[in-house]
């Protein structure tokens, strides 16, 4: 295992296959936001003639300010229900779709391609290691330090369960290199998330707001 003693600055490689994917998942919950707020203005109008139409002629006038208060506080109340229901569909939007494109990196990660990309990340950063370096690998991947070796021949290896997909992890002094399927994925799917903008805040009390 890394040295957790040692101070590195990681830098993540991102892939940018799934940058497609914002268009059609914010599209997604775009409409079904619409379709929530639309419904919950119908059960709000419905809500208060149903009051108004509950009182006699004579204390309309008076009951309409508690009843707006009454529905005031109901809509606010609707707005958290509604902002929780767009945070699940959310989410189970993008882990939708990300567990797709995991699954895709895993069958990937299994193939004859693999070898490859795996290399290929050594010579991407060759020119970053002028001495000694330590690769760090999946333990099913150590079968390529030979070919890794000829590409670094200073280096070092070690293997790492948090390398759950695929890549290789390389430090060089007090810098690592992230260059694993792993980190990638997940780096874009928070990337996705900041810029689909469809974030719910919750108060002190683990409420919408």
């Amino acid at each position: 295992m890394a040295n957790n003693n040692t101070k590195q600055k990681a830098v993540v490689k991102e892939p940018a296959q799934y940058e497609d994917f914002s268009s059609s998942v914010i599209n997604a919950a775009m409409h079904q936001a619409s379709l929530i707020a639309a419904k919950a203005k119908k059960e709000s109008d419905t809500h208060y003639k149903e009051l108004l139409a509950a009182q006699p002629l004579n204390t309309v006038a008076a009951y309409k300010t508690n009843a707006k208060t009454n529905l005031r506080r109901q809509e606010a109340a609707d707005k958290q229900e509604n902002r929780r229901k767009l945070l699940v569909y959310r989410m189970q939007l993008v882990h939708g779709i990300f567990a797709e494109a995991k699954e895709s990196l895993e069958e990937f990660a299994a193939s004859d391609k693999y070898a490859d990309y795996l290399i290929g990340i050594a010579k991407k950063h060759a020119e970053d290691v002028k001495g000694e370096c330590t690769v760090i690998l999946r333990a099913e991947d150590e079968k390529y330090k030979d070919a890794i070796l000829e590409i670094l021949p200073k280096a070092k290896f070690e293997t790492s369960a948090d390398i759950k997909i695929g890549g290789m992890k390389l430090v060089v002094g007090r810098l690592m290199y992230v260059d694993t399927l792993s980190d990638a994925l997940e780096s874009q799917q928070q990337s996705f998330l900041t810029r689909c903008k469809l974030y719910v805040e919750y108060n002190g009390e683990g409420q919408a707001k």
